[in-house]
């Protein structure tokens, strides 16, 4: 590599990763302007290469070398698996016939892909044992620290304003809501050895994807079920503004939570007139950072950010008050519903009209339900987590 390629290189490295803009890059490496802004906007390759044509276009890779660098950015480091997971999708997507074995990219075209974008390296993940697992202060400082900094950078617009609206910052977080609710405790006469409470003997679980942001607004649920179709309406007796998905498992994955913000975490912000851009802050799982879902929300000014790992029970707004209050709703109604229908079972058919009725005796009882969990949190103005302070 001669030195000019390594500084067109190190140039859109420092860029790419955020520690210098691209006039400062221009100054400090002394490359022609119209050279880097063509490699930083993937019109040409960092790195011109020759042999058989790569299996995915340039502009392509040049998607996912930006992909692997927002998501780092937002504190989200991608793996080897996910990346060809990512290319495996584009190429049955567009139907497009390759050489590897159902589509999915093997060790020689991953050593080829680093070696067209060195930008991009690959380090070995450190497997945490569980005391090195846990939050300390200091990890959790620096999550606010980064935080900040990507909030007040040029790459997030009116990043700053952003901070001090809490209508404009968001928390969305997914929970499992047993069929059989959960039991308490039961009067009985004392002595009384073995008491009995009505019970369901379907022990599976609907996922609930839920959404709030730090001034009391609540999204619609998005309802997630264990199936490959629906041979029933899965929201009978729920309001015509939730939403319902399906997976596998049911849990989120990539295509359940690319269709809830495109198609209702953001029409609902455009229709409560909420001023764009917002920051939506999610867990790290891989289903909340996908390439789709990424592209999405950058081109829609929503600005996704991930909370530390093992920290939802400290910084997760959702964990901290909404699903403690709404999953007490849900076992008074499921209790409520096996004493009305004795012999009968809550079942994914009338799962929603249950819930329903939770969702409405939650939002009654505290409105500054999600001040309270986004102030515990201290994720919306920068305040310490009260978790650190010890105050309440």
């Amino acid at each position: 590599m001669s030195s000019v390629t390594e500084s067109i290189v190190k140039a859109v490295e420092k860029v790419r990763q955020g520690h210098y803009s691209a006039r400062q890059a221009l100054k400090e490496f002394k490359i022609p302007k119209t050279t880097l802004l063509d490699k930083l906007k993937g019109r040409t390759p960092v790195l011109t290469t020759q042999g058989p044509s790569p299996v995915l276009t340039h502009g392509e890779e040049e998607r996912l070398v930006q992909w692997i660098f927002e998501m780092n950015r937002v504190g989200y480091g991608q793996t080897r698996r996910e990346l060809t997971l990512t290319v495996t999708k584009i190429l049955d997507d567009d139907g497009r016939i390759s050489p590897f074995k159902d589509n999915m990219p093997g060790p020689h075209w991953f050593r080829g892909f680093l070696k067209r974008h060195p930008t991009v390296v690959e380090r070995v993940g450190e497997t945490l044992g569980k005391e090195r697992a846990m939050v300390t202060v200091k990890s959790l400082e620096k999550w606010f620290t980064d935080y900040e900094a990507y909030m007040k950078s040029p790459e997030v617009d009116d990043g700053e304003s952003i901070l001090k609206d809490g209508s404009r910052i968001f928390n969305c977080d997914e929970s499992g809501f047993s069929l059989t609710g959960k039991n308490e405790k039961a009067l009985a006469p004392r002595g009384s050895k073995n008491i009995y409470q009505i019970s369901s003997s379907d022990k599976r679980q609907i996922t609930v994807l839920a959404c709030m942001n730090a001034t009391s607004f609540f999204s619609e649920p998005k309802l997630i079920f264990p199936n490959n179709r629906f041979r029933y309406n899965p929201l009978e007796g729920a309001p015509e503004s939730w939403c319902v998905g399906r997976s596998s498992n049911g849990w989120t994955n990539s295509e359940v939570f690319y269709g809830w913000v495109a198609n209702h975490f953001l029409p609902g912000i455009k229709q409560r007139a909420i001023t764009l851009p917002v920051v939506l802050l999610v867990d790290g799982h891989s289903s909340h950072i996908s390439i789709e879902t990424a592209t999405f929300c950058k081109e829609n000014k929503i600005f996704l950010y991930c909370l530390p790992a093992h920290s939802s029970h400290i910084l997760q707004p959702c964990d901290l008050s909404l699903f403690g209050s709404l999953k007490g709703a849900w076992r008074r109604h499921v209790k409520a519903w096996r004493s009305e229908h004795v012999g009968s079972n809550i079942t994914k058919l009338n799962f929603a009209s249950v819930f329903a009725k939770a969702c409405t005796e939650f939002t009654g009882q505290d409105k500054q339900l999600s001040q309270k969990g986004f102030r515990a949190a201290g994720v919306s103005f920068l305040s310490t987590p009260l978790h650190l302070t010890g105050k309440s």
